[in-house]
């Protein structure tokens, strides 16, 4: 993992009831939870190449990398349980829950914008590309509620699982491609399957006894994601694969069934 990599403080669902455990100081029975998300996105494409030819790797610079330009959905399932036997109102209490989930993630509507570099050399910027990005996965993650007081608490989270992920991809020359006689191409609606991972963090409110609101933050790495391959663009193409990453922040809604 690239450094940028370990600055995710990231948020995605809930650890906790904190709304039945905080109205049941005493006996606390384990319970489902389901998780109902939404927000927006952003996409960082990492230090990506396409092997053109046996002979040309051409290097891929993201230039949006900033844009929170997508959206993200998530439905999701838990199970909590308590960790501590002392629950005390007006207290803080120190890791008083953990939740298995099985979360399932739509991101839509991303785009990546930048330069290709032919043979990895900026002196070589001949084209520029756009990629349209969509992403569905299945994620198990491990969410611990790290502190928690009154209808307040705060939880971290860390999983696995399997992305869906769909790419349209064009290259077009730009002027110096232009005027150097560069090719574009196109790679539409290429689909691949990847191992993805996400760590989080974030804040949760019980409004009731029932139900409470998240607020958090997400980053998802998604590994090497395909484009394509050279039955897509009508030549010799090697590999071509974007080593993506993605940050979200996204709000939503958790009850207790």
């Amino acid at each position: 993992m690239k450094s940028s990599h370990y600055l995710f403080p990231a948020l995605i669902m809930f650890a906790a009831s904190t709304s039945l455990a905080y109205a049941n100081e005493g006996e606390f029975e384990p319970f489902f939870e389901a998780v109902i998300m939404g927000g927006i996105a952003s996409l960082h494409a990492g230090d990506s190449t396409i092997d053109m030819t046996a002979s040309e790797t051409d290097k891929l610079v993201q230039t949006n990398e900033n844009d929170w330009n997508s959206w993200i959905g998530q439905l999701g399932l838990g199970y909590v349980f308590q960790l501590t036997d002392e629950w005390a109102s007006g207290e803080v209490q120190w890791f008083p829950l953990i939740t298995p989930q099985l979360n399932l993630y739509v991101l839509g509507n991303g785009e990546i914008k930048g330069d290709m570099y032919q043979y990895e050399s900026a002196a070589l910027n001949n084209l520029d590309y756009t990629a349209d990005f969509n992403s569905t996965r299945v994620m198990f993650d491990l969410n611990v509620t790290l502190a928690a007081i009154e209808q307040f608490s705060v939880y971290a989270l860390a999983g696995a699982g399997i992305a869906w992920n769909t790419i349209d991809f064009q290259a077009t020359p730009n002027l110096n491609g232009l005027a150097c006689g560069a090719n574009g191409f196109n790679i539409e609606s290429a689909s691949s399957t990847s191992f993805a991972y996400e760590f989080g963090a974030g804040l949760t409110y019980a409004m009731a006894d029932d139900i409470a609101l998240s607020l958090e933050y997400l980053y998802t790495g998604l590994n090497d994601v395909g484009i394509g391959n050279e039955d897509d663009i009508g030549f010799d193409l090697q590999s071509a694969d974007f080593d993506m990453n993605t940050q979200a922040v996204l709000f939503g809604v958790r009850f207790a069934l």
